[in-house]
């Protein structure tokens, strides 16, 4: 299930989109969405504070108590994963919206044509694609796990600890290779990063970047090496990049 949200101070305009939301839902039967609506940016940053988290966030940007870049920098800072469409009548705001990271931008009156293209690339990007291996050697056997599910792996006295998105937590037997040679498979994908000699992150789980901490999706708390921060901070900005581009 895809959750979106549109948030728009013009409840006209909120009509257009939903009805346009519902169109093409139509034409894809086989998605199943969620649709929310709100008509202020504090009533959408009002579900976030609750913990709320959308799949797509379909944004206008003039709005009268914030305008759609601040609410889109506050959505970004709580989910890196977010998809961001902005949908406004003023187009000199365009390139502000690339601060964001934003997945797309659509002016009012927003066409059929033009938005469905949109949808299509951003739920293209959002669809699983066929999910990477990794296998070691577990103390109860062979594991393999799927790296989109992994949050975080820890090094722990020369154990490895594999933290899932599930919660559920796998421990390898003991490891004499060094913890990154050891795990140079998941480093050659570009979800990963090693922000600590003893932690490799998954960067779809990051929920934020805390100065010197990754805040990852399960609630854990990953420090930020001192020495290796100029070259994290500069691979999780490109990775937001790419997600922006979608």
């Amino acid at each position: 299930m895809l959750k979106i949200i549109m948030c728009d101070g013009h409840s006209r305009d909120l009509q257009q989109l939903a009805e346009l939301v519902e169109a093409y839902q139509q034409q894809r039967p086989e998605l199943i969405f969620a649709v929310e609506r709100t008509e202020s940016a504090s009533a959408l940053l009002k579900l976030l504070n609750q913990g709320k988290r959308y799949d797509i966030c379909l944004l206008d940007i003039m709005m009268e108590e914030q305008d759609g870049i601040l609410l889109g920098k506050a959505i970004r800072e709580r989910s890196s994963r977010t998809v961001i469409v902005y949908v406004t009548g003023s187009p000199e705001y365009a390139l502000n919206a690339f601060d964001v990271f934003a997945s797309g931008y659509l002016l009012k009156p927003v066409e059929q044509e033009p938005f469905f293209r949109c949808m299509d690339r951003v739920i293209a990007f959002l669809q699983p694609q066929e999910e990477a291996l990794y296998t070691f050697k577990g103390k109860n056997g062979i594991v393999t796990l799927e790296l989109g599910s992994l949050v975080a792996v820890e090094n722990m006295s020369r154990v490895m600890h594999f933290y899932m998105e599930n919660g559920q937590v796998h421990e390898s037997v003991y490891i004499r290779k060094p913890f990154e040679k050891q795990l140079e498979g998941i480093l050659n994908d570009g979800r990963f990063v090693q922000p600590h000699k003893s932690f490799i992150i998954n960067m779809e789980h990051v929920e934020q970047m805390l100065g010197h901490d990754f805040q990852m999706s399960d609630g854990r708390i990953v420090p930020i090496s001192r020495n290796n921060q100029a070259f994290v901070k500069k691979r999780y900005l490109e990775y937001l990049s790419k997600l922006g581009r979608g």
